[in-house]
Order: C-alpha cells, then structure tokens, then sequence
C-alpha cells in the first residue's frame, strides 16, 4: 500500500503543478524518411526566418530516417534543415521544411533534391514535401499558400511600375506614377486584408498568434507596417483563453516593443553630427509643426543617389510650404558622404553619426535596406514608411495640395 502511494504520489505532484501553472506539457515527436540524404546531419531550429533561426537539436540521418523528440510551451514553428556540404554560413543554400509543431506526432516524407531551399521571405512551397501533423499546421499551410499567391500579386504590381520608371528613365508624370503605384497599393491592401481575416478567424487558438507574429514588422506587407492602432486592436481582438497563454504574453512583450516605431507612434530621438561635426538632435527640428521627411541614404547608395533629382524637384516645391527634409547618411567614410552632399547640392540638412548610431537608426526606422524613407508629422508622430518618387508625390499633394505643373 505505502510502495503504491509512493509511487503515485510524484504523479499527482507533477499533474497538480501543471494545473496550478495553467499549462500542460507539450510533447512532441517529429519522425522523418528523406531520400537521398543518406549519413548527413539534420538540423531543428527554432525562429521565424534566416536571419533569427536557433539550433535546439540534430541528428544524423540514417537509413534514411531521422527522429527529434523535445517539448514546448506553446505549439511553434519549427524548421528541418539540411546542410547539402560542410559549408555552415548563413546564406548557403539549404533544403528546408517548416512544421507548426503541436503537441503529438509529426511525420515528414520528402526527396533531398526536391526539398524546397531556405529563402530570405517566408514564403514556401509545401507541395514538394508531405507533412502530416496536427490541425494548427494545415492552418499553417493553407495561410501560407494563400499569402504567396498575394505577395506575388503585390510583386509583380510593383514590377509593372517599375518597368514603367525604367522605361520613362525615371520621369514618369506625377499624376501617371500616382496611378501606377496605386495599383501596388491595392495589391498590398488585398494582402493585409487577407491578414487580418486570418487573424480574426483563428482568435479562438494559437495560429491566430502566429500569424500576426509572423506579419508583426514585416515591411513587405504593404511596403509599410501594422499601425499602432491596428496592433492594440488585433491584441484585444483575441479570445479570452487565449490570453491566458504564455504564448500571447510573449507575442504581446514582441508587439509591445514593435510599437514603439511603428506608424502612430511618437519618433525616436537621436543626437548626430552635421557636416561641419557638430551635434544636433532630431529634437531640434522634427515635432516643431511642420512635416519633415527623415531620408537615409548613402554616397555608394544607386537608387539613393538617382534618387535625389526627384526629392530636390519636390523640396523646391513644397519646402515654401513647410516641407522639411532631413537626410541622414550612413556612409562609414566621413570623406566620402561629404563628397557626395558637395556633389549633390542638396539645399536641406545633412547629418551622420558613428557606427554604433547607425545600427540603431536602421533598426528602430526600419532602414534595412536604403534608400528609405520616413515622414513625421508636425507634432512628431510618424505618419508613413511609403514616402518615395510616387508615394511622396500623392502624400505631398494630399497635404500641401497639387503644386506640380501639367508638365511633370
């Protein structure tokens, strides 16, 4: 009797701590055949894309089989790579297979060769592998299948201008670009109204969650972001079960330090150096009641260099109006940015900072990739990402009014 109750006793124990924490253990098993990948190792990594991906286990193929066994305290998304050689850098060319891990058993079936490789966009073809695993991971599947076909839309809208702007050497007329953008936007609305359903159809269970994670700060959407209006919403939009997960705390502490930059939310100030090296802060001259345009760029940047004809056109027509723009290099030879802005003649601020100011202007404005462009308001609110050639024009003529002439 005493050896049973012992025995049991650890049990309840366990069961009562996992009741009293409000959550159960998440087992899961995920077994895979690949052909072809006889001896090689097998990679699973936790994390959203390229850039963030964690290794939590591998193993090595054999007979063509491979097993992972772990938890989790939420399902997640998971990811099987294979490196083809020894060869370990980020970029290489990897065969990859995301799974939205549920608690259970996950089967994966595939041929090395037709494994679809690791990409920078989240986009993947499941069709080239067989993943049988829980209800979440269908969801998975069909949102991910359905949110490539809009992205391609989005794409190749703003492939046709682009074309256009090529074509036109870059002077397509103001009111013609402004049509020919609009058509990108509406691709980009079609893909962030499809977002939105996704997330309010699954408010009641965790792919909900990942689908306003996965989209959570990713530009590409509408070449912009969710606003912090629209971020508060979707957060109180979700089920009250699902509140009480740790998962939605963690997806809510990742919305909470995302809002801090994006549309809606006060800008963030920096102290740079102007071109004869003395400090200035944003402060100075942005939330002072007129709109400023924050511009990054750099003296080796192409587009941001043919970009600079167009925002000189448009300062000259607008800054009478109380238009501001403020350039911000990010050039890393001081030399070479002060040759460029002599070179350009551009008529508005010019400021840089040091390496380490840099790395947090480009992650807190988005400025990933340059040239990009933001617009605060007067009282300093960041109003939009979209603030280049057309976008600009439009956004211009719907603050200022039409101050282009017939011939633009």
């Amino acid at each position: 009797m005493n050896t049973k109750f012992n025995l049991f006793f650890p049990s309840l124990l366990l069961g009562l701590f996992f009741l009293i924490a409000g959550c159960s253990p998440r087992g899961y098993v995920i077994k895979g055949t690949i052909s072809g990948a006889e001896d090689k190792t097998v990679y699973l990594l936790t994390g959203r894309d390229e850039f963030n991906r964690v290794v939590v286990d591998s193993t090595v193929i054999k007979n063509g089989h491979f097993e992972f066994k772990g938890e989790l305290a939420y399902p997640e998304l998971l990811t099987v790579k294979i490196f083809p050689t020894h060869e370990r850098a980020i970029f290489t060319p990897c065969p990859v297979i995301p799974v939205l891990v549920d608690k259970g058993t996950v089967s994966i079936e595939a041929i090395l060769d037709s494994i679809p490789l690791a990409t920078l966009s989240r986009d993947y073809d499941y069709s080239r592998v067989r993943v049988r695993a829980s209800r979440l991971h269908d969801l998975h599947v069909e949102y991910n299948q359905r949110k490539t076909t809009l992205v391609n839309a989005k794409n190749e809208a703003w492939q046709d201008y682009y074309q256009q702007y090529l074509k036109a050497k870059g002077n397509i007329p103001v009111l013609e670009g402004i049509a020919e953008r609009s058509k990108v936007d509406k691709a980009a609305a079609d893909l962030l109204d499809y977002v939105k359903q996704c997330i309010a159809r699954n408010r009641d269970n965790t792919m909900g969650l990942h689908v306003f994670r996965d989209n959570l700060g990713y530009k590409s959407l509408s070449l912009g972001l969710f606003t912090v209006a629209e971020v508060e919403e979707i957060l109180a939009s979700f089920s009250p079960e699902i509140k009480k997960t740790e998962f939605y705390k963690q997806v809510t502490n990742e919305a909470n330090e995302a809002k801090k930059t994006l549309v809606g939310a006060r800008y963030v100030d920096f102290t740079l150096q102007d071109l004869d090296g003395k400090p200035v802060k944003l402060s100075d001259h942005v939330g002072k009641g007129k709109y400023v345009l924050l511009e990054f760029w750099a003296s080796w940047c192409g587009p941001c260099r043919a970009d600079i004809p167009h925002l000189k056109k448009v300062y000259e027509l607008y800054h009478p109006e109380g238009f501001e723009v403020i350039s911000i290099s990010m050039d890393a030879e001081k030399n070479k940015w002060l040759k460029a802005v002599e070179d350009e003649q551009m008529p508005w601020l010019q400021l840089s900072g040091e390496q380490d100011v840099q790395e947090e202007l480009t992650k807190i404005y988005h400025a990933e990739a340059i040239p990009a462009c933001v617009l605060v308001s007067p009282d300093g609110i960041i109003v939009t990402y979209n603030m280049r050639d057309s976008w600009m024009d439009r956004k211009l003529i719907e603050l200022y009014g039409n101050k282009f002439s017939d011939k633009d």
